[in-house]
């Protein structure tokens, strides 16, 4: 593919030798002195880099034949059509904002972290689509770094987070059951069943626990007064 862009510019500067020098009875070559392969733009670099293609002309007719300086031509890069790499990293550094993230109660703070990464991957949309951002939690500062890069691009923003830590499912679990101890009824007892303190408490403990219903709550009863 190269040997076939070499040949085309080389057709191209004859071709343009051949009309200026304008005479079919001369012989029109061109001497290649160097050629520099242009490299297309991409996303990295959207320009690309131009090409070049250095020359002499050599005209001849008969036995005579006289050759021209040097000259030069420019292969101008094809340039990247695309979002540069360095714009969608960009887009995305100005997408990242202050947010809040909920997790589940007792999340450790590996587990913040990664609500914080999800909550970032999903601002990363348009431009800013493709680009890797990897969160990590600043102990010192207590904000979430993150490190944003798309190909050789790179940047980074710091974001200061809510992190809302769920209730302990235990607490309305502990507040129904309270509920329902106080809504039980406790019997009276004779005085010939009441023959301990602490067949009392049993009786009174298999109430509530009758009326709570829920075996992983533990029931204490308080004694006031006996």
């Amino acid at each position: 593919a190269i040997c076939g862009i070499e040949d085309a510019v080389r057709d191209y500067v004859k071709s343009i030798a051949e009309t200026a020098v304008n005479n079919a009875s001369v012989t029109v070559a061109i001497n290649k002195v160097s050629y520099n392969v242009p490299t297309a733009g991409d996303a990295d670099n959207p320009s690309g880099t131009n090409g070049s293609y250095e020359f002499t002309v050599t005209v001849s007719k008969g036995a005579q034949s006289r050759t021209t300086g040097q000259k030069s031509i420019s292969i101008i890069a094809t340039p990247f059509s695309g979002i540069p790499n360095a714009d969608a990293v960009a887009a995305a550094k100005t997408a990242l904002v202050d947010g809040t993230v909920n997790v589940a109660y007792g999340a450790t703070q590996d587990d913040k972290t990664a609500a914080v990464q999800s909550y970032v991957n999903a601002l990363l949309t348009g431009d800013a689509a493709g680009v890797q951002a990897i969160v990590t939690y600043n102990s010192g500062t207590g904000k979430y770094d993150v490190a944003l890069s798309k190909g050789s691009a790179a940047d980074s923003k710091s974001l200061t987070m809510t992190v809302t830590e769920a209730p302990d499912p235990d607490i309305a679990i502990v507040d129904t059951a309270k509920s329902a101890a106080e809504g039980a009824s406790y019997s009276n007892m004779t005085q010939e069943s009441a023959t301990s303190e602490s067949i009392i408490i049993m009786a009174l403990r298999s109430t509530a626990e009758t009326a709570i219903g829920n075996g992983s709550v533990t029931i204490t009863i308080n004694k006031l007064s006996y």
